[in-house]
């Protein structure tokens, strides 16, 4: 944080415990011979674009109707060795309220890309990027 290299940091209170992670400016990313793809919350983006500029930063955000989502979810939970699901049920609540229609607007983001099916979710960013859309 005193290097100026903390682009982000988050707890989340999950029912094993408090849960911490950051995004750290590690040298990886070179603005200006590449782009570069990432994944992360609606805050996390916020603190990215904050942090590289406006200008620089596009977001590419998936949506999934709630029932699939969960379904995913819990496929997920099932492969786990041992499943947690008042951990899948506290996230999917979370992230309800996280990416709200209201949070999306508040950060500028009026465009979504619909998930249902990856590889036409894929091929949609794709020609989108490709197209010079974005």
């Amino acid at each position: 944080k005193a290097d100026k290299k903390l682009i982000e940091i988050r707890g989340y209170h999950t029912t094993k415990g408090l849960w911490e992670y950051a995004t750290i400016e590690d040298g990886q990313i070179d603005l200006e011979s590449a782009s570069y793809l990432m994944m992360g919350t609606l805050e996390s983006y916020l603190k990215i674009k904050e942090y590289y500029g406006h200008e620089k930063v596009v977001p590419l955000y998936l949506e999934v109707p709630d029932v699939l989502r969960l379904e995913r979810a819990l496929n997920r939970e099932k492969n786990q060795e041992v499943p947690d699901c008042q951990e899948l049920c506290r996230r999917f609540l979370a992230d309800c309220e996280d990416f709200s229609s209201e949070k999306l607007k508040e950060a500028g983001i009026t465009k979504s890309y619909k998930n249902e099916e990856v590889t036409n979710c894929i091929e949609n960013i794709v020609g989108v990027i490709n197209d010079g859309r974005i």
